[in-house]
């Protein structure tokens, strides 16, 4: 070869053993894996670089065939780059070997620092703009590999090269050297690296097996190829006719082998061209013959490069495209499998409110709802509005929750209805969706809500009748104090009437003593059916009923029916309210339970104290400027276990030996209802047991009135 001749030009073929991927390798490590796969491709390099220095064309400073720097190309790129030193290091005595024979040591020196150089630069650059594993079935990274892998980087390194010889003096043209190296370099990195990467590498994706007709069409690509290649580039003689027109002669073969076979079959397809239009110029025919033997193999790498590139971007949108195409049917293919799978009715409407889509589930119906279903192609928003202009109810709550949603007000909203079935009422929830899509859309989900309506329901009637019980056993702890309340009155009725009795008696009675005497018959009567009437309240089932109340009379109520208790326990009750508290809405009988409940706990829970120190303090304040009331329950007992305060409203959880540990549960099932919170604490000494509820935003303060201090006949009275 001249001094100047670039020693890195085209390849026909790739002389590259595949990677072991099987096997032993498998259980290497990484390091040796990659030392073994740097081996392969110095061999690889050594063998495609002799055989490029044996077919160098004739009178040209150009070698037909050059692939080794393609090879390294591939090579990196499939590394880990931590490993590329073992390429670079492994290619080093192959390298030499092969040129020192033919060319001096500087030049070949110069050959391998930038043909390296070309290499790592070109697969850095790949590897930046593209994600791991770099796959040329995709168009950016077949377009990167084309611009900057085959034609940028080339021609910097070449314009280096051609640099490098000048200074060296082993070099000839400047330019002649650059351009040679350039097309060379584009045509081998443009067609072999894309193979060795979809034949050598791995991918999971790509089908290496043909069929026995895909196999049969392949061979007449090929065969077709071969005897168009030598039509066209060894039988005519040089100088003919129609020479330029034969080139057109191959394209619709190498159309016909990418669009059927993707990027393998272009790179081959262009490759074989190649050692055709070889063959002829190497026998002195074909359209590339001229009187300059340089022309000759410049204009037929070029010929190549112009060819292989649209062919490969060609490919690379094809694979693409079936990829995505594949893709899209798999999603659409599982989208079915799930729909199919799921119970809920569930239909999928563009941005006018047409249903596109729906599952089984939707198109059969469900018969409880006893409406028809709006099937695929049809307008779901023109039968609800048709529906709601009727007057139908479910009609009319789906249309006032679809508008928000169709018009991108709401993102997703969600509403029960009910329909009343032959055999009892039936619930559904609705959900309506925006699809996150240019296009816009809904979706709409209906699932059968009648199994948990109708545990809730189960859950609230058990909960009212375990209220019910707790209630009871709350009352029947109340049962002294109520006969005491009730013996006061009705002894004090028995003594007025046997008084007024006698003094009727007398030929002159005092009338102003039987009226006093009936009078107090008329108090306390009045008070014994006050009495009678909050045990009818506390015992009587009855739907919760939400009214506006005043806590402080609602606690006042409770004391007085705790009283007889109070006394007979020894408990000295202070109660300090605050005056003109907000209003509350609930039920008084409920609240009541939770007062009662409460201060028969802290009763409770003074028992193995000295009853001089048995206080019993009741709280009502206002908390800050919000309107919310907090009523507070302290004794001066144990305190509350540290094991339990975590649990204590639990239900079944209890410290008292008989007790059933659902007081407290039930109570604060109660509060809550009532959209407030309770909670407990430990203080010194006792314990504290807080009630926060809301009051009403609007108040009528001229309601309000001061409490009358309530006795009780014993010696540790009630102070307010």
């Amino acid at each position: 070869m001249p001094a100047w001749e670039p020693s890195d030009a085209i390849s026909v073929t790739p002389a590259v053993t595949p990677p072991l991927r099987v096997g032993l390798i498998e259980r290497l490590p990484e390091v040796q894996v990659s030392a073994l796969r740097a081996g392969v491709t110095a061999i690889a390099y050594f063998l495609t670089a002799m055989l490029g220095e044996a077919l160098a064309f004739p009178s040209a400073p150009v070698s037909a065939l050059w692939a080794p720097n393609a090879i390294l190309f591939a090579a990196l790129l499939s590394a880990p780059t931590r490993h590329w030193w073992m390429y670079l290091l492994a290619i080093v005595p192959v390298h030499f070997t092969a040129q020192l024979p033919v060319s001096p040591f500087s030049q070949v020196f110069i050959q391998y620092v930038v043909n390296c150089a070309e290499s790592v630069l070109g697969a850095m650059a790949l590897l930046c703009l593209e994600r791991r594993p770099i796959a040329f079935d995709r168009l950016s990274a077949t377009a990167n590999l084309i611009v900057i892998g085959s034609l940028a980087v080339p021609f910097a390194t070449s314009v280096a090269m051609a640099a490098g010889f000048a200074l060296a003096g082993v070099g000839g043209d400047f330019w002649l050297t650059t351009v040679a190296r350039t097309l060379t370099n584009a045509f081998a990195t443009m067609t072999l690296v894309p193979l060795i990467d979809h034949v050598i590498a791995h991918r999971p994706h790509v089908r290496t097996r043909l069929t026995g007709r895909e196999a049969a069409e392949a061979l007449l690509i090929a065969s077709s190829l071969f005897l168009i290649g030598i039509a066209v580039f060894v039988w005519p003689e040089p100088n003919g006719d129609h020479m330029p027109a034969l080139l057109y002669a191959p394209v619709p073969i190498l159309l016909w082998a990418t669009v059927r076979f993707g990027i393998t079959a272009a790179c081959t397809s262009v490759l074989l061209v190649g050692a055709a239009a070889t063959i002829g110029i190497l026998h002195g025919n074909g359209p590339f013959v001229t009187d300059d033997p340089v022309e000759n193999a410049l204009w037929l790498v070029l010929f190549l490069i112009v060819t292989s590139a649209p062919l490969l971007l060609l490919a690379s949108v094809l694979e693409e495209r079936r990829q995505t195409s594949a893709a899209l049917l798999t999603s659409e293919v599982l989208h079915r499998a799930v729909l199919a799978s799921l119970q809920n009715q569930i239909a999928v409407l563009d941005q006018s409110g047409v249903v596109i889509n729906a599952n089984d589930s939707w198109r059969q119906g469900v018969a409880k709802l006893a409406r028809p279903i709006v099937l695929p192609g049809e307008n779901y928003f023109t039968a609800n509005a048709a529906g709601a202009e009727r007057g139908d109810a479910v009609c009319l709550s789906v249309h006032k929750h679809l508008q928000p949603v169709m018009s991108g007000a709401e993102q997703r909203c969600q509403f029960e209805f009910s329909v009343r079935g032959p055999d009892g009422m039936y619930w559904f929830e609705q959900t309506i969706e925006a699809l996150q899509r240019p296009e816009g859309g809904i979706v709409i989900t209906i699932s059968d809500a009648t199994a948990r309506k109708r545990a809730e329901l189960e859950v609230e009637d058990q909960q009212q009748q375990l209220a019910r019980l707790a209630r009871f056993a709350t009352l029947g702890e109340f049962a002294g104090a109520i006969a005491h309340e009730i013996r006061q009155p009705l002894a004090a009725i028995l003594a007025n009437a046997e008084a007024a009795a006698l003094q009727l008696l007398e030929r002159r009675p005092d009338l102003a003593v039987v009226r006093e005497a009936v009078d107090d018959i008329i108090a306390d009567d009045l008070r014994a059916a006050e009495v009678i009437q909050r045990l009818r309240s506390m015992l009587h089932n009855a739907e919760p009923e939400r009214l506006p109340m005043r806590l402080n009379d609602v606690v006042n109520e409770s004391l007085l029916l705790a009283r007889g208790d109070l006394a007979r326990r020894g408990v000295t009750a202070n109660a300090y309210f605050e005056p003109a508290l907000p209003s509350i809405l609930g039920d008084r009988v409920q609240i009541q339970q939770v007062v009662l409940n409460l201060i028969i706990n802290a009763c409770d829970a003074m028992v193995d104290v000295p009853e001089e120190r048995r206080q019993l303090t009741l709280t009502t304040r206002r908390i800050g400027d919000d309107d919310e009331i907090e009523f507070r329950v302290c004794d001066s007992g144990c305190g509350i276990d540290e094991k339990l305060i975590g649990r204590i409203f639990e239900p079944f959880v209890t410290s008292k030996a008989g007790g059933l540990g659902l007081g407290l549960s039930i109570s604060k099932s109660i509060v809550e209802a009532h959209g407030g919170r309770m909670w407990a604490e430990n203080i010194f000494p006792g314990a504290a047991f807080h009630i926060v509820l809301p009051g009403m935003k609007t108040h009528d303060y001229s309601l309000a009135r001061p409490f009358a201090s309530v006795s009780v006949d014993s010696p540790h009275p009630l102070r307010h």
